[in-house]
């Protein structure tokens, strides 16, 4: 029983000896590494600063052009007020749009 008891402090006293001391400022600066608020802050600090050109901030123009053209065919069955009746098939619509 006394070796088991003095075993037991000897392997405590080890275990107490081998631990390192963390001073303030080495827990501070831990701790402000392993923040997940100050490395995404850190992130978003990179990415303005990459962003942070000409482009990004508009002074740059750009330019894009844009086109449609659109044809139909359509059946056209019109009664008028004074009697007039218009009956066509086949009536083709053809539209082109552009822009730049």
């Amino acid at each position: 029983m006394k070796n088991y008891f003095l075993f037991s402090i000897l392997l405590l006293s080890n275990i107490i000896v081998a631990q390192e001391i963390l001073k303030l400022d080495d827990a501070i600066s831990l701790a402000l590494k392993q923040n997940p608020n100050i490395l995404v802050a850190a992130n978003e600090k990179e990415l303005a600063e990459v962003a942070n050109n000409w482009y990004a901030a508009g002074r740059i123009p750009t330019v894009s052009v844009n086109g449609f053209f659109n044809n139909s065919l359509t059946n056209l069955n019109q009664k008028l007020n004074n009697g007039t009746s218009i009956e066509r098939n086949g009536v083709r619509n053809t539209t082109l749009n552009g822009n730049a």
